[in-house]
């Protein structure tokens, strides 16, 4: 129930937020959905900025191969806020492998509490990312030192 509570928050309040997706001609079905691997990455990113930490993927986009179990990330505000969301960011994720690196742009609202929605898009990447595409969701929620906050992507990704 609680999970089902949380999508239906984020759905209404970035409801209508068109949100680009770098995805190739095979990646794309009916509806705009992004076909591929489920995948979840949680990240302790360090506050203020310039945000860093280390992440850790799992799901059948990590079993596969299309995303590294493991690695740091860095992150800058890389935008303003725009009618449904407060600020833009961007994550580089490197992966301990050696296999890479991949961008996620994220669109970010913030609350009071200093939690966090977004939803978030593949933007690129290099070596074995270069053709990585994908999206989803995720949150965020302050560490107890309230010097970090722990980041949850939620979605599908393909490459």
């Amino acid at each position: 129930m609680r999970r089902f509570l949380v999508i239906v928050a984020l759905a209404g309040l970035l409801g209508g937020m068109s949100v680009p997706v770098a995805a190739g001609a095979d990646d794309v079905v009916a509806g705009d959905s992004v076909r591929g691997a489920r995948v979840v990455i949680t990240a302790d990113v360090s506050l203020p900025e310039p945000f860093e930490g280390p992440f850790t993927a799992r799901g059948a986009a990590v079993r596969r191969g299309i995303v590294c179990p493991s690695g740091d990330l860095e992150g800058v505000v890389s935008g303003p806020g725009g009618p449904f969301y407060d600020f833009t960011v961007r994550h580089d994720f490197t992966c301990a492998d050696g296999t890479g690196m991949f961008s996620i742009d994220l669109w970010v609202r913030l609350f009071d509490s200093g939690r966090t929605l977004f939803v978030w898009s593949v933007a690129g990447g290099t070596d074995a990312y270069v053709d990585l595409s994908g999206r989803g969701f995720g949150f965020g929620r302050p560490f107890a030192s309230d010097d970090g906050i722990r980041d949850r992507y939620v979605g599908r990704v393909a490459g």
